[in-house]
């Protein structure tokens, strides 16, 4: 029943399309995008920087690991999964890992959208799901975070194969409640309105660790620049070069607790574009 409550909680939260939705549903329809070989330099970036040379067995390498969700053992297993990722928070660390992030925003995702200007997550959250009876995300969708109209959602898969225990389950359309969990192609981006679709994860109730990248990227017409999100420099900016017709960074965000950092106790440093 917890979870039938969640659900309608949730529902309510979603809001009506707007015009941007309208002008971007070709977009905002969930598809598979091909991107082997930026996922792959994005997979050998993070797991050199975090020192865990099989990410799909990550859970090996925290202290006293237990699949249990009882007795504060699921507290203790967030926190130490939060040291593992620290190095997430150094710039200089990090730098690698964002440059193929940035590679995948300009080649892959950019011209995927089509817009001029693109405006997109200064840092993608990097998300752990290890073997545990703890449920993990509960379903939502990101508008309430106030993520503006036309946004859309790329989630990103690091560790294969996939399971429906250990994925994101999406609906398919805004109230549609066809949840399906998401299981693309090695190498492939998943991209869908997760501002108005619902979403969660269930149990990784499996042997192995789900590793994922999810970030927003949305045109740059569509932000408010007083909005919450643009003030805390949640956005990077991408735009094409009229002559060449390529994608370049033309504008650095500033990395922050909205990228789903709780990692330090100083999470927030600028980007250099």
């Amino acid at each position: 029943m917890r979870f039938e409550q969640q659900l309608a909680t949730a529902r309510q939260l979603v809001p009506a399309a707007g015009a941007a939705d309208r002008e971007m549903a070709r977009v905002l329809e969930r598809a598979d995008v091909p991107a082997l070989e930026h996922v792959t330099r994005l997979h050998a970036t993070l797991a050199e920087l975090i020192g865990a040379p099989s990410l799909s067995r990550l859970h090996r390498d925290i202290p006293g690991f237990t699949v249990r969700a009882e007795n504060g053992a699921h507290a203790e297993m967030k926190h130490q999964k939060q040291q593992m990722l620290a190095a997430l928070a150094d710039e200089q660390r990090a730098a690698p890992f964002l440059a193929a992030y940035d590679a995948l925003i300009r080649d892959v995702v950019a011209p995927n959208i089509g817009a001029d200007s693109l405006h997109y997550s200064a840092f993608p959250t990097v998300r752990v799901q290890q073997p545990s009876a703890y449920a993990g995300i509960r379903p939502h969708c990101d508008a309430m975070y106030d993520l503006p109209a036309g946004s859309v959602n790329w989630w990103v898969a690091l560790t294969h194969p996939l399971r429906p225990c250990r994925t994101l389950h999406v609906e398919s359309a805004p109230g549609a409640g066809d949840f399906a969990p998401l299981l693309p192609p090695e190498g492939a981006l998943v991209r869908f309105d997760g501002r108005r679709c619902l979403h969660f994860t269930q149990p990784n109730l499996s042997t192995r660790t789900r590793v994922s990248l999810d970030f927003r990227a949305v045109p740059s017409r569509y932000v408010d620049p007083a909005s919450r999100l643009a003030r805390a420099g949640y956005w990077s900016v991408a735009a094409r070069d009229d002559a060449s017709g390529a994608y370049e960074k033309a504008r650095a965000g500033r990395v922050s607790l909205y990228h789903g950092f709780p990692f330090t106790a100083k999470p927030e440093y600028d980007l250099v574009a």
